[in-house]
């Protein structure tokens, strides 16, 4: 055999391998980009389930009371549970004057002058205002007729 024939037959067998390599390389991409895809609708699967579960295993929510609602139980009477919920929000916020005064004034109003007068105190010791002096005042001047 002549050289340039031999050269040609081995330039055939490398055009040869280098197509195969190329389709090789060509169904890998393919394969490897189904498989990303593949992988990433698992990851939004799997994502869109633990979400579901999640909602499902949160605590319910707990609402918030604020002085709204206890200016809302006392209109409506519902002087125990304006109580309640001023001491909750009292144990909150501590010194919260305006709110012990609040919780003074539904204590009056149920009667319980003693306590009324300790609240309006209270009121009086964080921010002495004449307001809350005079409340006092007036509680104690209840409570000893009592």
């Amino acid at each position: 055999m002549h050289p340039i024939n031999n050269d040609i037959a081995e330039i055939r067998k490398a055009v040869s391998r280098i197509a195969e390599h190329d389709e090789f390389q060509s169904r890998i991409s393919k394969w490897s980009f189904i498989l990303f895809i593949l992988i990433i609708l698992c990851g939004i699967v799997i994502s869109l389930q633990m979400d579901a579960r999640f909602k499902d295993i949160q605590a319910p929510k707990v609402e918030s009371k604020d002085w709204y609602d206890v200016s809302a139980a006392t209109r409506k009477g519902d002087l125990k549970n304006a109580l309640r919920i001023a001491d909750e929000l009292l144990l909150r916020t501590p010194l919260d004057f305006d709110g012990h005064y609040k919780k003074g004034e539904i204590l009056l109003m149920m009667g319980d002058k003693i306590q009324a007068k300790e609240s309006f105190a209270t009121a009086a010791r964080i921010f002495p205002m004449a307001k809350y002096k005079a409340a006092v005042d007036a509680a104690s001047i209840a409570a000893e007729e009592q």
